[in-house]
């Protein structure tokens, strides 16, 4: 009569609640995930955040983001021949398939920042006519729309981060408009998202649903790094970095206390010094971007004048020991200091081999 009474309740439309057994990753304890979750029956899932999520989050709340640092634009051309219909589909299934798209964060009465993953979110797609702007007044609505709507900023204890916007122009052609909050997603995954979008905007235009393989939540890769042992990474980080402080600075470094500011140059290699590049790369069997390593040394030991340097480089931040893990969605791009050191006297190609490897 009691496990009538129970099964009864358990299928009675007011039962609700997680227990610390469905969150085994967050670390609380029934009444901290009480407090946190309160009456919000969308939340699934809470965990902790990535280690660059937990940089991103901090100086997120520490500067404001008032220049949106942190939030990331994607524009493209979507052609004339748009079915909204399907496309809303398309990114409903994209929502549904992936919890990091579905993900907002915790930090207040927590011991450490959590994220938690939200079921039943709504695509947040906007449609606007822009047919009344042609050529250069358009680009500077575009230029304006797009400023505003980075500095905007998310409430980032609210599902979804990200929003959609298509806009059509006096050809009748369509262009999308992706606004996202970057602790979200790193590039690795855009160009994942992107590919798969094409393919569920196609299926449910032709009337089928997407037969996308199933892929892993971000969350295996969070249990993951709960499962490494920081002793011994700090162990490996002590001895390839005994002697530094800090990265190598370089002559033109701002002085301290000066306003901090970031910008991109481009530089375009020609086609003929960029093809010996290429075979020498090939001869020795590197990667391009190891060469560029190597130049980047040593240029920074002779800004430093020293033959051994420190500075940043930027890897993808997959495990490969995690099954599926190119498919996941999630920010695991990564920067880790790169310590380099040659002798003059040396080899090129040897020196050239270690820095890749």
């Amino acid at each position: 009569q009691q496990l009538r009474s129970l099964i009864a309740h358990c299928v009675s439309g007011d039962a609700w609640g997680l227990t610390v057994s469905d969150v085994p990753l967050s670390g609380l304890d029934q009444p901290s995930l009480d407090a946190l979750v309160g009456s919000d029956r969308t939340v699934e899932d809470i965990y902790p955040l990535a280690p660059l999520q937990q940089g991103m989050l901090f100086q997120t709340l520490y500067e404001g983001d008032d220049d949106g640092t942190y939030v990331g634009q994607l524009v493209s051309d979507l052609g004339p021949d748009l079915d909204l219909e399907a496309f809303r589909r398309a990114w409903a299934h994209l929502l549904e398939r992936h919890t990091a798209l579905r993900t907002s964060f915790v930090w207040e009465g927590t011991e450490r920042p959590l994220q938690r993953v939200h079921g039943g979110v709504e695509v947040p797609l906007e449609v606007e006519d822009w047919s009344h702007l042609a050529g250069a007044e358009r680009q500077r609505h575009l230029d304006r729309f797009l400023e505003d709507d980075r500095r905007r900023g998310f409430d980032l204890e609210r599902a979804p981060l990200l929003r959609l916007r298509v806009v059509s122009d006096a050809q009748g052609s369509h262009g999308l408009i992706w606004t996202y909050h970057q602790m979200l997603v790193d590039g690795w995954s855009l160009a994942v998202l992107l590919e798969e979008l094409s393919g569920a905007y196609a299926a449910y235009r032709g009337g089928v649903e997407p037969g996308l393989e199933p892929t892993r939540p971000y969350r295996d890769y969070v249990a993951w790094l709960e499962r490494q042992d920081l002793g011994a990474a700090e162990s490996h980080w002590r001895k390839t970095l005994e002697g530094f402080s800090a990265a190598t600075p370089i002559a033109f470094d701002r002085p301290t206390g000066a306003p901090h500011q970031h910008a991109e140059a481009v530089c375009w290699l020609e086609a003929e010094p960029t093809a010996a590049l290429e075979a020498c790369a090939r001869r020795q069997r590197l990667t391009l971007n190891t060469l560029v390593q190597a130049a980047w040394s040593l240029l920074l030991g002779r800004s430093a004048d020293s033959r051994d340097v420190v500075f940043g480089v930027t890897v993808s931040g997959r495990p490969a020991e995690l099954d599926g893990v190119e498919g996941v969605m999630g920010l695991f791009i990564n920067t880790l200091p790169m310590r380099v050191s040659w002798d003059e006297e040396a080899s090129l190609a040897p020196w050239l081999g270690e820095i890749q490897d």
